[in-house]
């Protein structure tokens, strides 16, 4: 096969095309992956994904038919000392045309030896601009961020894996424009 000059410019330019292409798709990932920072002081993270922005809680059909809904989400950290105080805060990003406007929720903190369990009742509001930050946009939608420490100078008996509950208390699903929802830990050094 002979490349005449009319070939090499089509050549060339869907090698440009392809080039662009492959530019934008990474700045776009790098965008994304600038939004999930986190500061150093974090001894762990977990986050959970809300798909299509959806929750919907799952369901189990028990034997006699009753249909049992899981609300719950659950996360592991690992504590690294038992002789430390911990802050546990708690984030939500959601859409800016979230269809409820508060959130109540349990979330507990279990031991990694499950001897110590606690649980504190948090209501997100979800219309509290003083609370809630805005971080970029999704489809000309604002995302926006709660964050509140739902615990404060939290010990632990033991050193491990500790598991966080966090369920939802509300009574209608789904809930549309949730984005995510992160259990984050950090010393408190304030006792130090």
């Amino acid at each position: 096969m002979k490349i005449t000059g009319k070939n090499f410019s089509n050549l060339a330019i869907l090698l440009i095309i392809c080039l662009l292409f492959t530019s934008c798709h990474k700045k776009s990932s790098d965008k994304n992956a600038t939004s999930e920072t986190q500061t150093a002081n974090y001894i762990f993270s977990a986050r959970h994904d809300f798909p299509n922005n959806v929750y919907i809680p799952r369901k189990d059909t028990l034997p006699n038919q009753d249909v049992m809904l899981h609300k719950e989400i659950v996360f592991y950290g690992d504590i690294p000392t038992a002789d430390a105080l911990y802050d546990i805060t708690l984030e939500v990003e959601f859409l800016n045309d979230i269809d409820i406007a508060y959130l109540p929720m349990d979330i507990t903190a279990v031991s990694p030896d499950s001897n110590d369990r606690r649980t504190n009742t948090y209501k997100i509001d979800f219309n509290d601009n003083s609370r809630n930050a805005s971080v970029g946009t999704e489809n000309g939608k604002t995302i926006k961020r709660h964050t509140h420490k739902v615990f404060t100078n939290l010990r632990f008996p033991v050193a491990g894996k500790a598991t966080f509950y966090v369920e939802m208390r509300v009574n209608r699903f789904p809930v549309y424009g949730i984005k995510s929802l992160s259990i984050k830990a950090e010393k408190n050094n304030s006792h130090a």
